[in-house]
């Protein structure tokens, strides 16, 4: 992706939560948002709407707790920090990584601007091919 959201954007653009891994976060959340935009941003408004979206996940991913942690709840693993239990719920078929490991929020930026996926899922529950 020729679009890189940068700490500095993060902060001082998108007024996001502090987190101590940032940066570590920033990658996973734009990876994340790169697997499900249907195209490379064009112009200046899907450029912002996708920045944005990179954020809005970063900031979901913090606020799970970091990457290990997001990682473990949107892959459907349980997992306890002092007294905060946390359960996942597994997606199944291709299109689960939506409704699993982005937020709402970075989803309706990538809406807005044109931006999201409109695959179809070949094996979700109940969609079967025929």
């Amino acid at each position: 992706m020729a679009v890189t959201v940068t700490v500095e954007y993060y902060y001082n653009t998108y007024h996001g939560a502090a987190f101590d891994d940032i940066a570590t976060i920033l990658q996973r959340a734009q990876d994340v948002i790169d697997n499900i935009i249907s195209c490379e941003p064009l112009g200046s408004y899907q450029t912002e709407h996708y920045m944005k979206a990179v954020c809005a996940q970063a900031e979901y991913i913090g606020n799970a707790g970091g990457t290990a942690s997001w990682s473990a709840a949107s892959s459907g693993a349980s997992f306890t920090i002092g007294s905060f239990s946390m359960s996942g719920v597994s997606g199944t078929g291709a299109g689960s990584l939506t409704s699993t490991a982005a937020c709402a929020l970075s989803q309706g930026y990538l809406e807005s601007a044109g931006l999201m996926c409109r695959g179809v899922a070949m094996s979700a529950p109940g969609r079967e091919l025929i």
